[in-house]
Formats: structure tokens, C-alpha cells, sequence
């Protein structure tokens, strides 16, 4: 309810979420096309960044062998986790009772959102496509001696990359990403915190507006059909006490098809 009252999304840091590995993983990706594809003797062409096996040096220097570095400070990116299956028995058992259904090219208009990768030849292909990507613009920038800011947008886009890559067996989900940068000032200055278990949780909340809500599905639970006219009530009472979102009232409630009664 809180997401409604408040219009505001929690973008969680990366490092904290359900599979551990899997930045870590996307990273070793694009770390080992970085590395094979460096042709004949790899030092022949260091210092030199306007060809290609030279910008594929700076990059094994730089981000491909700082691999441990870069995965440390992967709180960079927080993330907030959207699904394509909106009423799957799993997800119900493992995250909630209710599900908002977002409008996604309205909520894009608030969020940067990308589909997450599954599937490993396409992760490998989309790793060998940002590291020639980068590699042409290496070269090109390297013509003009700003490697200072080479440095930075180049490691930047090798870390931003493996945010979406996720491992398979997680695939049923179809999960949309919204991923956001911390050095943004905005994310720097509003970084918070949850308790999850014995830990402090960093996560940041971002606005949206009351027309990315589409309708809001009551899982599978005891008494749904009254949960779900207590919820319509809400929705209309919370409309009338906030003149300025008056389209929530409109938002249409439904039950979820899953014969499954929860406790």
C-alpha cells in the first residue's frame, strides 16, 4: 500500500539481492571476451589506444584485470525489479499477496528500464557487442588525448552492463529492470536504509506518477473476494483525500486465476 499512498519506487543496491553471483558472474563475461580477443603478443601495443588491440589493452588493464575492484564498489547501480508474469504461483509464495500492474512505456518516462538476460549465448553476444562498442570508442577518443574521461566512461560501461544479466534458473520470472547510477547527486543524497534481517539494507526511493498504475491483482489467498472489494474501497477513498491523483480511483482491481488457497 505504500507505493500508493506514496508514489515512490525503492531501488535497492545491486550487491543486496536475491542471487549473489550474478553480477559477479555477467562481469567474468565481458572480462573474457576482453581478454580473447587480445591478438598475438598482448604488451605489443601498450600506450598505443588509437587500434584496436591497443584499446583492448586499456580495457584488460583498466576493467578486465581489476575485476575484483570493480565487483566491490558494484553498489554503483541500484535496482528495482518489475516481471513480465503477473500471476505466477511462485512469485505469489515468494513476494506478496498483491501485485500493480505498471504501464511500461509510461513508467519508462520516470525509470530507465531494460529486460533482463537469460539466456548465455545471448549474454555472450551482447558482452562481445558493448566490448567492441567501447573499443571503437577508445579509439575515436583517443585521438583527441582525453583518457582521463576514456578511463571513466569505459569502466563505467563495462560495470553498467552486467546489471541485466541473470542466471537461468531464474528465467520463469521474466524480469524488467530499472537500473540507476549512485553517482548521480540525486542517488548520493537520498541513499537510505532498511533493516532485513541482521543487516542494514541501502536503497533509495524514486517518484512516479499515479498514471504508470494500470490495476493492482489480489493473489490467491483466503477470502480474496473480499479482499479485493475492501481494496476498490480504499482506492476510491484514497483518490477523494488526494484531489491531485484522482486517476487511481479508476484503477481496476483483479483476482488472480491460480486455484491455490494460501494461509
Amino acid at each position: 500500500m505504500s507505493i500508493l499512498q506514496n508514489l515512490k519506487l525503492r531501488a535497492t543496491s545491486i550487491q543486496y539481492l536475491n542471487d549473489s553471483e550474478e553480477y559477479r558472474n555477467g562481469f567474468q563475461l565481458i572480462s573474457e571476451h576482453i581478454k580473447s580477443s587480445l591478438e598475438h603478443d598482448p604488451d605489443k601495443n601498450f600506450g598505443c589506444y588509437s587500434n584496436r588491440e591497443g584499446a583492448l589493452q586499456f580495457l584488460k588493464s583498466y576493467v578486465a584485470d581489476d575485476m575484483e575492484m570493480w565487483c566491490s564498489i558494484r553498489d554503483f547501480f541500484f535496482v528495482t525489479s518489475f516481471s513480465r508474469s503477473p500471476d505466477q504461483l511462485s512469485q505469489w509464495r515468494g513476494y506478496g499477496s498483491y501485485c500493480l500492474e505498471f504501464d511500461e512505456a509510461t513508467l519508462g518516462k520516470y525509470l530507465p528500464l531494460y529486460s533482463c538476460i537469460y539466456d548465455d549465448e545471448v549474454k555472450q553476444s551482447t558482452a562481445s557487442a558493448t566490448v567492441e562498442s567501447v573499443v571503437t570508442e577508445i579509439i575515436r577518443e583517443a585521438k583527441s588525448e582525453e583518457l582521463e574521461a576514456v578511463h571513466w566512461n569505459t569502466s563505467y560501461r563495462m560495470l553498467k552492463n552486467p546489471t541485466i544479466y541473470k542466471h537461468s534458473g531464474f528465467s520463469e520470472e521474466s524480469e524488467v529492470r530499472a537500473v540507476l547510477e549512485c553517482h548521480s547527486d540525486f542517488i548520493r543524497e537520498n541513499i537510505l536504509y532498511r533493516i532485513r534481517g541482521d543487516m542494514l539494507v541501502p536503497y533509495v526511493e524514486m517518484p512516479i506518477g499515479a498514471e504508470c498504475i494500470k490495476s493492482i491483482t489480489v493473489g490467491p489467498m483466503r477470502y480474496q473476494d473480499l479482499a479485493a472489494a475492501s481494496l476498490q474501497e480504499h482506492l476510491y477513498k484514497w483518490a477523494a483525500d488526494h484531489s491531485s491523483s484522482e486517476m487511481l480511483s479508476a484503477r481496476k482491481v483483479h483476482l488472480s486465476r491460480i486455484p491455490y488457497r494460501a494461509n
